[in-house]
């Protein structure tokens, strides 16, 4: 990268989501990850139906 510039992964903002970033390092310790959604909003591209489906054991259902 012609433009390298060098961040400490807890100083990452805003900024750097939409640009492409490579992070070097080790990994230390891993879990796994703990969903935040509760409910799922689908809207029908067709119908614009709109669906609320709820989030149950960390797997959502989708509408058909």
């Amino acid at each position: 990268m012609p433009n390298e510039q060098h961040f400490k992964i807890r100083n990452l903002s805003v900024q750097q989501i939409s640009n492409l970033i490579s992070i070097k390092g080790l990994v230390l310790r891993v879990s796994e990850i703990i969903p935040l959604m509760v409910v799922g909003k689908f809207v029908c591209s067709y119908c614009e139906d709109i669906s609320h489906c709820n989030l149950t054991e960390g797997m959502i259902t989708e509408p058909k």
